[in-house]
């Protein structure tokens, strides 16, 4: 048929995206070396990455996703607690469960197609065992060891964002099951969030 996609129109097709995307490309890699141009890797963690992994897919094909993962409640009374500016969503009960559980539907269709290494680290599992977490992930990304990675409350970069704080200090436990001791005050909150956090713990990913 005329509106079928033939190998001439396809041809044609790729040939225009990449002319767009190759600059794109080369543009925002030109804009992470100007901040450091000795910089071997960089390290990009805007919370809100998992909206565009298949742009990410198709501008960098040989990044690195690490999918960080944390019981949804957890994620949910923490959005709560925080005063973000400028976003409105985090301000709302209902908008917190609507954006976890697109986050999670989002996130199920990336581990389905995307074609890029995807590793997930888990808070829990984090907290549990620091030091063998650690070491896993950056043997999985194929870097040498290096001790300073368990010291890392004790570097002075600045730190601009909400956890300001707690990257100045150990890895603790304190947060852990934090959003039960709110379970009573807090349930149109936490009650639409249980059978994700059911499913999420039987995948292995939280606590038995």
């Amino acid at each position: 048929e005329a509106d079928s996609l033939t190998p001439t129109l396809t041809a044609v097709w790729l040939t225009a995206a990449l002319s767009i995307l190759w600059p794109l490309a080369f543009w925002m890699l030109g804009w992470w070396m100007s901040l450091d141009p000795n910089a071997a890797r960089i390290t990009e963690k805007l919370p809100e990455n998992y909206f565009y992994l298949g742009w990410i897919a198709t501008l960098f094909p040989r990044a690195t996703i690490i999918h960080c993962r944390r019981d949804p409640r957890s994620v949910a009374l923490s959005c709560w607690m925080t005063s973000f500016t400028g976003i409105d969503w985090a301000n709302d009960e209902a908008h917190i469960v609507s954006r976890l559980e697109q986050y999670q539907r989002l996130m199920d269709h990336w581990e389905r197609v995307l074609p890029l290494s995807l590793l997930a680290v888990d808070y829990e599992t984090m907290i549990g065992d620091f030091a063998k977490a650690a070491r896993q992930l950056v043997e999985s990304l194929g870097l040498p060891w290096n001790e300073s990675c368990l010291e890392f409350h004790r570097h002075q970069r600045p730190v601009r964002t909400a956890s300001v704080s707690q990257v100045r200090e150990p890895v603790h436990a304190r947060s852990l099951e934090r959003w039960s001791h709110y379970a009573d005050q807090l349930p149109s909150l936490f009650q639409p969030l249980s059978a994700m956090s059911t499913r999420w713990s039987r995948s292995g990913s939280g606590p038995s």
